[in-house]
Parts: structure tokens; sequence; C-alpha cells
């Protein structure tokens, strides 16, 4: 098999050690890792997991960069009907329309929508047709209060008058609930965007709305009414309080063998714990027979009125090597800094884009058999994450993410260095992210779903910037740590079908392709890798909070060789939310 060159690499079966022979353990591990490169090729060959590839496995996804948009703004009102004028009736031969109380569209704009009648014979109906087309044009600009009218007026001159209502904002006023974990001055620095005496735009609106049911611990809710002065409505924001914390409690079989293959872990979050609209999470995850710890604490709040929020994270992974890897004496740890910025460009109930820039410092330190193996990486990204909600081909909803890493890398000890030689990871590297996906409905009950995830590279990676092709995110037919290489691509097709409302059942294809070396030294042999697998997979959301998720896979490609292979491999994930 080929050999994976940012692992820690060491000829023969591990299982062949014996305690005469540990004296001589670290000197022949020295031996191994050096001549590593020039023995690619070696049946019995083994990579032994690194900090990097087993923070890899353990750290949770990142959370969405979108969040939920629910529905918190009010519906525009109806337009107000005209009045039933009868058909027929007397008519006035137009020479011009005159347009007044029209700022958001010029004369010269709406004119086109009225153009034709003029020179023909126009009854009352006809006219407040006319009026219509341009409440609509209004409307469908966003400006969800608007009307125009056919005022009473003299008409004998052939000169008609629409008169536009473009719906001013009034007051805006707050409800809060003295319960609601948000200072209010927070609350009322997002709603600055609305303009009390200018057009009300639905786009406005709802971003405001959005904005604030992003803060966490509360339920915005805004309702319309009319407003003192005429042509005014005014904005009531209604703010209810939810839970000041969250917590969940999960366990799975998503851990590797080496480390512990069933994991049990807490989520916790306190909302708004300073009334700023901020939170502070932390994620506790534990593997079994003790070969894993991973902590995680972080801390994020609103900057300004516009939705950005600012963050910093901490988090720290302790690891032991068991199983095959048991008399290797191989252990290590990872320290992991983080600070975010995020900030959404859209906001709307319908389609969001959002921007993130974000820095993080990485020291990860290994230990084999008394060496220390340490290195460093350090690394900006910058990117952006869009989803849309859409009626096309039955409706769906469309996701996509881009993001750009810079990094550095930087080998703490000669080791790492000699064996690096030939690899050349040491140094600036860069890499690039994507998902697209798609989740279209079929019927009332069956939805299909095509997503694919993958990333690029300028180089080769370290084994923490790598990607896995193997996994229960990936070919769930294989192993967590399976495949891992620098650029790769990972397709998964699901057809699902909602049996009851708590329940859904897939039927699934995934594959995955990519390059274990960005750039392959003579006698890596096979640098190309393939895994494909298929199987079935059911969600379960039952009463009391718990949820289940579950995969049952069967490989289409050779077995796999980073774990015990498995035919076909379940994956099970088991989640109580409090």
């Amino acid at each position: 098999m080929p050999t994976f060159r940012n692992a820690m690499t060491i000829t023969g079966s591990p299982k062949t050690l014996t305690p005469s022979r540990a004296r001589l353990r670290g000197a022949a591990l020295t031996v191994a890792l050096s001549n590593a490169l020039a023995l690619p090729q070696i049946a019995l060959a083994q990579s032994v997991p690194s900090a990097g590839g087993v923070l890899r496995e353990t750290a949770p996804p990142p959370p969405p960069t979108i969040p939920p948009s629910p529905d918190v703004a009010p519906a525009p009102p109806a337009p107000q009907p005209p009045s039933k004028a009868a058909p027929g009736g007397p008519a006035v031969t137009l020479t011009a329309i005159r347009f007044t109380g029209n700022t958001a569209f010029s004369s010269e704009e709406l004119q086109p929508l009225v153009a034709e009648r003029i020179g023909q014979p126009n009854t009352l109906a006809d006219l407040e047709a006319l009026a219509m087309r341009v409440t609509e044009k209004y409307r469908n600009a966003g400006y969800m209060l608007a009307q125009a009218i056919v005022p009473v007026q003299d008409v004998s001159s052939g000169v008609v008058e629409i008169s536009v209502v473009e719906g001013a904002l009034g007051k805006v006023r707050f409800e809060i609930d003295p319960a609601a974990p948000v200072r209010p001055a927070v609350i009322e620095r997002i709603a600055s965007r609305l303009k009390p005496g200018q057009p009300l735009h639905s786009r406005t609106l709802e971003r405001v709305m959005l904005l604030l049911s992003d803060l966490p611990g509360i339920a915005p809710q805004a309702a319309l009414e009319p407003g003192e002065a005429s042509g005014t409505t005014d904005l009531i924001v209604v703010i209810a309080p939810l839970r000041r914390w969250d917590f969940s409690v999960d366990a799975d079989n998503h851990g590797s063998r080496s480390t512990g293959e069933f994991r049990v872990g807490v989520l916790g979050r306190i909302n708004s714990p300073l009334r700023l609209g901020d939170n502070l999470d932390a994620r506790v995850q534990l593997g079994s027979g003790g070969g894993l710890s991973y902590g995680r604490l972080g801390y994020e709040l609103p900057l300004g009125g516009e939705g950005t929020r600012i963050g910093a994270a901490y988090s720290r992974l302790d690891y032991e090597l068991g199983k095959d890897f048991a008399n290797l004496d191989a252990s290590g740890q990872a320290d992991v800094f983080e600070l975010t910025l995020t900030h959404p460009l859209i906001r709307a109930r319908s389609r969001n884009l959002f921007g993130k820039i974000g820095w993080q410092e990485k020291w990860l330190d290994d230990r084999l058999s008394g060496q220390d193996l340490g290195k460093r990486i350090r690394s900006l990204n910058v990117g952006l994450a869009y989803e849309q909600r859409d009626r096309l081909l039955g409706g769906g909803y469309t996701s996509a993410s881009l993001t750009a890493f810079l990094g550095e890398l930087r080998l703490d000890s000669e080791t790492l260095r000699e064996r690096d030689k030939s690899l050349q990871s040491e140094g600036y590297f860069e890499h690039w992210n994507y998902t697209v996906s798609r989740l279209n409905a079929l019927t009332g009950k069956m939805n299909l779903f095509f997503g694919i995830t993958g990333q690029f590279a300028d180089k080769n990676l370290d084994s923490a910037e790598k990607i896995a092709l193997g996994g229960p995110r990936a070919v769930r037919a294989y192993a967590p740590s399976e495949a891992t290489v620098d650029e790769g691509h990972v397709a998964n097709l699901e057809l699902r079908y909602s049996l009851l409302p708590e329940v859904s059942l897939q039927g699934f294809y995934d594959w995955g392709w990519g390059r274990i070396n960005r750039r392959p030294s003579a006698g890596d042999g096979k640098n190309d890798i393939s895994l494909r697998g298929y199987g079935l997979g059911a969600y379960w959301g039952g009463a009391n909070g718990f949820a289940l998720r579950t995969s049952l896979a069967w490989r289409a490609t050779p077995r796999g060789s980073a774990d015990a292979d498995r035919v076909p491999r379940l994956y099970v994930q088991l989640t109580k939310f409090f």
C-alpha cells in the first residue's frame, strides 16, 4: 500500500516488539522514521496516528456560518383594493398622467407602466387598473406598504393624477420582556437601520428582524399598525426570552480503533451571559479506553449593529494509542487557539451570504518511545458561505462555501526535519476548501440530496491539514482515518424518504477520490486513490429530545488499510437534547 508520508511510519508489526527489546525500541523507531521515505512500499508498514490526524478526526465540524432564518418579519399587508367602479361609464381621453408622492421611483421610471393608455379613452376602472400597476412595481421592489391611488380630481383637461403613498415608517416601538437576557441598547442598535419617515422596505425590515433572531436567548417578532400621521405605519418589535442555556449529550462510534472507537461527549451553551447577545460554548469528548480526551471553550459576541460577530476559542486534545500501536508508547497532545470574525453580507429568509475571516494557531506534540516530535501550524483563513431557498424543480435548498487557508508549518524536531527533506511540507502552504450541496423535493415525502466537498492544495501538507475520504461524513463504507489526502473530493448522493414526521430513511452512494501527496516523490508508488460505497441510513427525532442517526454501508472498492475492515460498516450517533 502507499505510504502516508506525513504520518510517523514504522516497519514491521508493533506486536512483534517484546519487553526484552524495549531498550532498543527508541533507536529502532528513529531509524525507521529516517528510513521511511526510502521504503514507501513495505508491505507491513503501518501509519502511526499523529496529533494532527487525531485532531482532524476528533474535532467536531465547524458550526454553520449561516444561522437559521425563522419567519420573524410581518408579511406585507395586501394592497387596498380600488373602489368597485362599474365597467363602462364615462370615459376620458388621456393626454398625460402625472405622478405625485413618488420618491423611490422617478416619474420617468413610472411612465412606461401607463404609456399605452395615453391617447386612449379610459374609464375610472381603467385608471384604477393603471394605479394597481404602479402599486405592484413598488411591492415587487420591496416597498411593502406602498399604495398608488387615483384621487378625486377634475380630469376634463385629459391630465390624470396618480398619487403614490410610499408607506413611510412612523414610530418603532419595542416591547421587551424583562426576562429577556439581551440589553435593550443592543436590540435598539440593530434596529437603528429602520428610519422613521422613510419608506419601509421589506429587505431592510427582514434583515433587522433576522439579525435580532441571531442573538442568543431571545425570540423577536414584529407587527404593523397604523401610524399617527397620515400615510405612515408604526412598527412594534416584541422581544420574548428563550432559555438561558442549551445542553446536549451524545455518543457515537465514529472514533478510530487506536484512540477509542466509541466516544461520548457533552455540548453546552450559555446564551447571552453578559447580556450582550453573546454566547459561551463548551465541548468535552472522551474516547473508550481512555485513549482520547478533547475539550473546547469558545466565546462570541456581536460587534456593532450590522450582525458582525467576533469570537475566540481554545481547544485541547490528549491522546494515547492502543490496539495495534499499544507497544509503541505513543501519545501526544494538540493545543489550538483561534479567532474568528463573521459578517452577514446578505441576510434574508430566501438567501444569505456570510463572509468569514479567521486566525488559527496549532501546537502539535507527538511522543513516540520517549521522543518528542513537535510542530506548530499557524494559518489565516478567509471564506464565503451562501445558501438559497427556491421553488426550482418543486422547491429546494442550495448551499455553497469556499474558504482559502494561508499558513505556515514549523517543525521543532530534527527527526521530523530529516524525514521532511523529501516531503518538503515545512514552510508556507495554501489550500482551498469548498462545499456545494442541493436538497430538492421530489414528492411530498421524498427528497433528493447531492453534495460535494473537497480541497485543493499548492504543496504537500501536514496530517493536520489533510482531508479524509473515509468516515461518517465522507465515504461511509470506510473508517474515519481512511485515505487522508492533500487534494481530494467526496460526493454524496442520497434519496431520502419521510416515513413519519419524526423518521426518515435514505439510500445513498458515496464516492471519494484524491491524491495522497500533492507533489509525490520518485518511488512513492501509486499516489491516486478512489473509494466508493453504498448503503442505507435512517434518522429518528424522537420525543423528549432524543435523536438517532445511523448508516450501514458496503464497500464498492477494495478494503481499506487505515483501520479494521468491516463489511458492512455501521455508524451510529445518539444525541439527547435538554
